[in-house]
């Protein structure tokens, strides 16, 4: 908690900015997640203009630190892989990761996968979580970076086959247009910096399909935030040259 209070007088100055923060395993428990969301979303902070990566996997983030943080994806503008597993398996989660993914433009990796540690789902959660799945899948739609979803048990759930399918699709399409966008005269969109993550399209298709079906495993953010795309076309050039 005293960290994230720090971090809020850090954004707030003129030191070196933070793009990467993992804070996996920590306990900054639900206040904490508060807090910094609450950083995020303020525009006269440093912090959402240049956060590109963000752990908070089993930091006891609770349903209101989850859904606060996937609410303040619409205000950070180049942040590319968030990470919040571990926390409750919860409608309300899913229903503001959607809302904040469909305003946001710059995620490519997000893992939301609840912890299922003493969860009984019953079927008044099982028909909710149908539900928001399905709102979730709509709104995807309007997002067009996001190549790599780990959903986890929430998409295990036999009456959320079809959303995952529609999830599947629109997954499969941005991985194409990011091809498309890589192989248009080797020029890299403005959102996206050239490390790989526009490369290796089939690649990224497995992700997408493994984490639509549920079967993805939850993974720590790369440094490169390219783990699972593949190497990039500058290195593809080189290996090419030297066979």
């Amino acid at each position: 908690l005293a960290f994230c209070k720090g971090l809020r007088l850090c954004s707030q100055s003129n030191i070196t900015p933070i793009m990467v923060l993992r804070l996996r395993g920590n306990e900054i428990g639900c206040e904490g997640a508060v807090i910094l969301a609450k950083i995020l979303k303020n525009r006269s902070n440093t912090l959402s203009a240049t956060l590109e990566e963000l752990d908070l996997g089993e930091c006891g983030l609770k349903e209101k630190g989850a859904t606060a943080i996937c609410e303040s994806w619409a205000n950070c503008s180049v942040l590319r892989a968030c990470s919040i597993d571990g926390s409750i398996m919860s409608p309300t989660i899913v229903r503001s990761s959607a809302a904040g993914l469909s305003e946001n433009s710059s995620l490519i990796r997000i893992d939301i996968s609840p912890s299922m540690e003493g969860v009984e789902v019953s079927e008044a959660l099982e028909s909710n979580l149908v539900y928001e799945l399905g709102a979730f899948s709509e709104a995807l739609k309007s997002n067009t970076t996001l190549l790599t979803l780990n959903l986890g048990a929430y998409i295990s759930n036999p009456g959320a086959s079809q959303t995952a399918g529609s999830i599947q699709s629109t997954l499969m399409l941005n991985a194409r247009l990011a091809g498309m966008e890589a192989l248009a005269g080797n020029q890299q969109p403005a959102s996206k910096k050239d490390d790989g993550t526009t490369a290796s399209v089939l690649n990224a298709m497995s992700d997408a399909v493994a984490a639509a079906n549920g079967r993805a495993t939850p993974k720590a953010p790369d440094p490169t935030l390219a783990q699972g795309f593949g190497s990039s076309p500058q290195q593809q050039q080189q290996q090419q040259q030297q066979q």
